[in-house]
């Protein structure tokens, strides 16, 4: 047996050994006769072979292909085998390692990256250990894939990652991909996401108006504010469950309007006002007002809105209304001016005497600021007293106020003022009644100055009758003009012909200088010019009486010397 079968290993091993040389031979063969052109043969039946040149050509290429789009990846990621060898890394991986000075040789190439997440120390200890089993798993074809998102700070920023472990491709577990990809500013963003939503909802729950958005047709509501609840009367679930409830509530007679705005969307918004009835029949008065919404494409896709309870506002508007109806009634034939103010200072009423005094025309003066229009010279004044009138609700007032007519021209009015109030008690406005004293204040004025001349003659005819000295009775004269009269000065004095002057004789309220200096205005000469004598002087000369106004201006009473930093006249 032995000597038969001994040399069949000879034979068959040097078999083989041609074999392999002629295949050699063969492919060598075909580059030459192809010129490394041709990538494939076919034998007799067809059946095609590929040349091994092209077959390492092949597996190069598709391992470039592979790198280029690994390194063109944004994550860092490995490739380990089926014992958790890193056999690949791409250029993310080896950037972030020298970015954060990674004590890693070779960028981990060759290490076993379940035993690095298994030796791990400290608090991270816990969670890499978790992330070995969970690669483990896809090794074993348990898992598909394994994810885990981690945070890993640095000592200037924070960072979040999310690592995945998938199989590698084919019919039993052949290795795992491992990636790592940065999501710290998806984190960032949600947690902006959450704070703003967090203030806004702080917000919105603690104002008295109500807070909703929702789709463009209303079908949707994706929140409203609780406020909801103490305005319509109705709960906030009710709505997300039904976002037509809302329209139920209103006013058949606004239903309509309400509707209109629905179906128009558009990009500008909408505001408009309807009546809602409560579930205890309680009728409000609500203004709503809505902003579009635009997504990235800046279409509208969304509204925003607030609806505000106005039920207070319009039933004072409406007080307010009835107020001035029966003001207007009750002044319209009187010669008294009667103006009605809201509380920001505009004119809701004025009577037609009112209108007549001023010149302007009711449509002209009608919503109009008060103190603009009749007092701009006194308007922070007049808005003080209108502040102080409406703040403290107080008894009607009485005041006195130049007005100023379309014409420029100043009339004197004294006001009786006083507020409007609501049903509710608060101040909606003010009401006042004016007479104009203008002529009466001119009078009171002419009266006052005949009344003070009428003391002066009067004291001085006493005088006459008791005083026999002339010099005692020019000094007592002069005295009541100041004393009685109330007359700042007066002084007396006689004409000396000889001297031709007027030489004064007593005074009083008169300082010394005054009879002194520059006494040629007393001068009665024939060749002194007019325009150089006193009023005195001039009185005697034209024998008539002479009245200045202007007393302070008139230089030919006043005549001003500088003695000791002091002015004397």
């Amino acid at each position: 047996m032995s000597s038969k079968q001994g040399p069949a290993p000879d034979v068959e091993s040097e078999e083989f050994s041609v074999l392999i040389e002629a295949l050699r031979e063969t492919d060598q063969r075909l580059e030459e006769l192809t010129h490394g052109e041709v990538d494939t043969v076919a034998d007799r039946d067809g059946r095609s072979f590929l040349l091994r040149r092209a077959q390492d050509q092949l597996r190069y290429t598709e391992a470039a292909k592979q790198a280029a789009i690994l390194n063109a990846l944004p994550a860092h990621i490995a490739m380990i085998d089926n014992r958790g060898l890193i056999v690949s890394v791409n250029e993310a991986w080896r950037r972030y390692a020298r970015t954060n000075a990674l004590p890693i040789a070779g960028f981990g190439m060759g290490m076993n990256y379940l035993e690095i997440c298994e030796s791990a120390q400290g608090h991270a200890a816990l969670e890499s250990r978790h992330v070995a089993e969970g690669i483990r798993s896809v090794l074993a074809g348990t898992a598909n894939p394994f994810l885990l998102e981690y945070s890993c700070h640095s000592p200037t920023e924070e960072r979040w990652f999310l690592m995945t472990a998938t199989p590698l491709a084919g019919d039993r577990p052949n290795g795992a991909v491992i990636m790592h990809v940065d999501v710290t500013a998806e984190r960032q963003t949600e947690a902006s996401l959450r704070v703003s939503e967090s203030r806004f909802r702080q917000m919105a729950e603690n104002i008295h108006d109500v807070f909703f958005l929702q789709n463009l047709d209303s079908s949707q509501i994706y929140y409203v504010s609780p406020a909801y609840e103490q305005i319509w009367g109705r709960t906030c679930e009710s709505l997300y469950a039904n976002p037509n409830s809302w329209a139920d509530s209103i006013h058949p007679d606004d239903l309509p309007r309400a509707l209109s705005h629905l179906s128009d969307r558009s990009d500008c918004g909408f505001d408009y006002e309807v009546r809602i009835f409560r579930p205890d029949g309680d009728m409000r008065w609500i203004q709503v007002r809505g902003f579009p919404i635009l997504d990235a494409a800046g279409n509208v896709y969304r509204t925003a809105g607030v609806a505000a309870d106005i039920t207070e506002r319009k039933q004072a508007a409406q007080e307010l209304r009835l107020s001035e109806r029966r003001f207007g009634d009750l002044l319209k034939n009187v010669d008294l001016a009667s103006v009605m103010l809201d509380r920001e200072g505009r004119i809701t009423f004025c009577n037609s005497y009112l209108l007549r005094l001023t010149g302007w025309r009711q449509d002209e003066a009608s919503g109009r600021k008060c103190f603009e229009l009749f007092a701009p010279w006194q308007p922070n004044d007049a808005t003080d007293f209108f502040a102080m009138l409406t703040a403290s609700v107080p008894a009607p007032w009485s005041r006195e106020n130049n007005l100023l007519t379309r014409s420029g021209e100043c009339r004197l009015i004294r006001w009786n003022n006083s507020v409007l109030l609501s049903a509710s008690g608060d101040v909606i406005g003010t009401a006042s009644i004016g007479e104009d004293i203008t002529d009466q204040k001119r009078a009171e004025i002419r009266i006052n100055r005949l009344n003070r001349v009428y003391a002066v003659l009067s004291g001085i005819n006493s005088l006459i009758v008791r005083v026999r000295d002339r010099n005692q009775l020019f000094r007592e004269a002069c005295q009541v003009a100041v004393e009685h009269g109330h007359f700042k000065m007066a002084w007396i004095g006689v004409v000396d012909r000889s001297a031709m002057k007027i030489v004064p004789v007593s005074s009083a309220g008169v300082e010394p200088e005054f009879l002194t200096l520059n006494e040629d205005r007393f001068s009665l000469r024939e060749d002194m010019p007019l325009e150089g004598s006193s009023r005195t002087a001039r009185v005697v000369r034209e024998k008539k009486a002479i009245v200045t106004n202007e007393i302070e201006g008139d230089t030919t009473i006043f005549s001003a010397k500088k003695r000791g930093g002091g002015r004397h006249f």
